[in-house]
């Protein structure tokens, strides 16, 4: 079997400072990734005589910018990626463990028979080069229907700093273009190739009406900027984003037409969420804007201190419906005020 994907530390052991991670291997082995980072640092450990003491913001920052994608390629020469954290295991395919149902094809892994989806069947790309038989499956994290996404054998983890729009025969699933090693990388929305798979099982499941708002956004990465504004696009929404969380308080400090909805990104350079929720909450001018908080992480003492500043809600970036039906919900609070 393939090794897992890196996942975030378990609940269980969120107060270990020395772990960043943890992989579940092929045979159900559970593996902890040590942050070397964080064990060098707390022993005052130093590698580089050139780096500054004030270096670590420096570090710090590059790293809050940086996105992790799992990159994978499916015929020879056409790479994709993922959020790293919407895949919750990758799995190489033993050929005689395939089951097919006239043209359907399915995997038992983890438990369950996983409905495998081919990106040629719902994109303009070229198939495996043996059709139907892939070589390796990513199965994704937090999904209401059991499906997995066949690749290639070509699978990596990617440090994504930025990508850029560009139109394309993938769009419709398309989040944005980067390149690596050469290669032209297209940034899958794999909700909406979810959504093109089965549109009457991933819902959103909305059932009170959409109010008109104007939402604002502080988030520091291009990527999850463009994954929101993906995520959100509603015509009765108009949503601002904003890079770090000074640039959202100075736009809402100035801004001559009040903000419906504030959302916010924890970890940013310049002023993080929980400063942002700070400020805004000590404005008497803004004591009634529901906040929602975002991250890739919700762990149980960052979600007690957003609540306590005062965010309405904490929830996770990722799970598109889920922050959709937050906003929905946040918006129908008594803490609402509409557009005049």
């Amino acid at each position: 079997m393939r090794e897992a994907i890196v996942q975030p530390v378990p609940k269980l052991i969120e107060h270990c400072w020395m772990y960043t991670g943890h992989a579940v291997m092929g045979d159900g082995r559970c593996i902890f990734i040590l942050d070397v980072g964080s064990i060098a640092t707390r022993n005052k450990l130093n590698f580089d005589s050139t780096v500054e003491s004030g270096s670590a913001n420096v570090r710090k920052s590059k790293q809050i910018a940086a996105e992790r994608v799992l990159v994978f390629n499916y015929a020879d020469d056409e790479y994709f990626a993922i959020p790293l954290e919407i895949a919750a295991l990758v799995q190489t395919v033993q050929a005689d463990k395939l089951r097919r149902v006239g043209t359907n094809c399915y995997y038992p892994t983890q438990d369950k028979m996983a409905k495998i989806l081919f990106l040629d069947h719902y994109l303009k790309v070229r198939p495996l080069k043996n059709p139907n038989d892939p070589k390796s499956i990513i199965l994704p994290a937090n999904f209401d229907i059991d499906v997995a996404l066949a690749c290639g054998s070509d699978i990596r983890v990617h440090e994504l700093t930025g990508c850029f729009r560009s139109k394309s025969e993938y769009d419709l699933c398309s989040v944005g273009l980067f390149e690596l090693e050469g290669r032209l990388v297209t940034l899958l929305d794999l909700y909406k190739l979810v959504e093109m798979h089965a549109p009457d099982q991933l819902t959103s499941n909305s059932v009170v009406p959409v109010k008109e708002a104007r939402i604002l956004c502080a988030e520091d990465s291009v990527f999850f900027q463009r994954l929101l504004h993906q995520y959100l696009q509603r015509p009765e929404w108009d949503f601002t984003v904003t890079s770090n969380g000074r640039e959202a308080w100075e736009l809402l400090d100035k801004s001559s037409t009040p903000f419906n909805l504030l959302i916010s990104d924890i970890n940013m350079p310049e002023m993080n969420g929980f400063e942002l929720g700070e400020r805004v909450r000590a404005d008497e001018r803004f004591k009634e804007l529901p906040m929602i908080a975002l991250t890739t992480q919700v762990d149980e003492l960052s979600r007690a201190r957003g609540l306590e500043i005062g965010f309405d809600r904490y929830v996770g970036k990722i799970n598109k419906f889920e922050l959709r039906k937050c906003v929905e919900s946040v918006l129908q609070s008594s803490r609402y005020n509409p557009i005049h």
